[in-house]
């Protein structure tokens, strides 16, 4: 099952490139399971670091000063403009890649033109299902274990701080990746089977209850290849430095002089955009993976 997954996935990106880009900016708000463990894991031990040494509370008792002395309101704005347009950029191309899988099976073409036309009308049911994801996953639960860092901040006793970490670690963290994959599965069902939101969620919930050892499955399989491929991005990043060095010594060898910070900033572009288009592969790859597994349901 999953080995034909694999290969239809990776057959069906391969021939359509223009995948590649919308793979690239789905993964600013989907990613993948095992970076959204790592990124849960990394922040829960710095909360633990933060708490444990007081650090995150004394610099909030300094933020309102910093704040009013050297904020930068059109700055905020800006970040703020950039934050929400990358954000509607990246829940079309998360739309995109589904719509690709849907025209795939109904031998439709697959282009940039169609996939916009046909990824509109999902926007707003799919800007919603991620807003709801994003409440649960990080207000939420933040507001949950909120009281027990309070309590162990005014009064010292490392139990709270214990609790703390138990319940984020074997209850918060495990919801949150549930809802995760809840919301990754009921997006597919929303735009491949144009149901409604809540039909959609309860369907993803349940085909997670059934599926729930195949899904865990998955998620090795796919955690295995991420850690490969970035292995091979490490590589490839150490070759291409190493060639853009050659190269921009073997121009000072010939007498074709550059200053050094053109050869560096021409150096770093062309590693960071190999590595975007790399990245972007890889995203188109995962989400048309997620899509074929929750669509082969009862079929095997």
């Amino acid at each position: 099952m999953f080995k034909t997954i694999l290969k239809q996935s990776w057959q069906i990106i391969w021939h359509n490139p223009i995948l590649w880009v919308f793979g690239l900016f789905s993964a600013l708000i989907s990613g993948n399971e095992l970076t959204f463990l790592i990124n849960h894991i990394d922040r829960l031990s710095y909360n633990l670091y933060s708490l444990s040494s007081s650090r995150a509370w004394q610099f909030l008792g300094q933020f309102n000063g910093i704040f009013k002395n050297h904020i930068n309101w059109w700055m905020i704005f800006l970040m703020i403009l950039g934050l929400i347009i990358l954000f509607i950029i990246a829940v079309f191309a998360q739309i995109g890649l589904i719509v690709g899988v849907k025209h795939y099976h109904q031998k439709q073409k697959i282009n940039f033109k169609s996939l916009i036309k046909d990824s509109w009308p999902y926007f707003y049911l799919v800007l919603l299902i991620n807003l709801i994801s994003l409440i649960i996953i990080y207000l939420v639960f933040t507001l949950i274990s909120y009281p027990f860092a309070n309590w162990f901040i005014t009064s010292g006793h490392a139990a709270w701080l214990a609790v703390y970490f138990l319940l984020n670690l074997i209850i918060l963290l495990p919801l949150a990746f549930i809802v995760y994959l809840i919301t990754r599965l009921a997006i597919i069902d929303l735009i491949y089977n144009s149901n409604k939101v809540g039909v959609s969620l309860v369907k993803a919930g349940l085909f997670l209850k059934k599926n729930w050892l195949k899904t865990l499955k998955l998620i090795i399989i796919l955690g295995i290849i991420g850690l490969i491929f970035g292995l091979i991005l490490i590589v490839l990043g150490v070759l291409t430095s190493t060639l853009l060095t050659l190269v921009a010594n073997g121009l000072y060898q010939i007498k074709i002089n550059l200053p050094f910070s053109v050869l560096l900033v021409f150096l770093w572009t062309i590693i960071f955009f190999f590595f975007i288009f790399l990245e972007g592969i890889f995203y188109s790859f995962q989400s048309f993976v997620w899509t074929l597994f929750y669509l082969s349901d009862n079929k095997d």
